[in-house]
């Protein structure tokens, strides 16, 4: 990291914000309202094939998820871990404070 004139704190600052422009830009954005975004581990729905918007979505019950170096062997289900989002506020408090308000209105309704 030091050759990349980089450290831990910074690089939490940039995999937060690669996090947050993913889940803005995730395929699936249909079924999840920006700036709502925290890819992490966590339980999803069900281990099910559905068919939703016209595609077809394999769903996931606890799974790693979220975008990898390569993006080939992405684990993305449209599932949000709302403790993924907070849990980063050290390092982005902008916007994970508003993503946090985004996932408490969306539980509200």
């Amino acid at each position: 990291m030091r050759r990349r004139k980089s450290d831990y704190f910074r690089n939490s600052q940039l995999a937060t914000m690669a996090q947050r422009n993913y889940a803005i830009q995730n395929p699936i954005a249909s079924t999840v309202t920006a700036p709502m975004c925290g890819v992490s581990p966590c339980d999803g729905p069900a281990d099910v094939k559905l068919h939703l918007n016209g595609r077809n979505i394999q769903f996931h019950s606890y799974a790693a998820r979220g975008p990898s170096e390569t993006m080939t062997d992405v684990v993305d289900d449209g599932t949000i871990s709302p403790s993924a989002a907070i849990s980063s506020v050290a390092f982005a408090p902008d916007i994970c404070i508003s993503g946090g308000r985004g996932d408490v209105r969306k539980v509200r309704r």
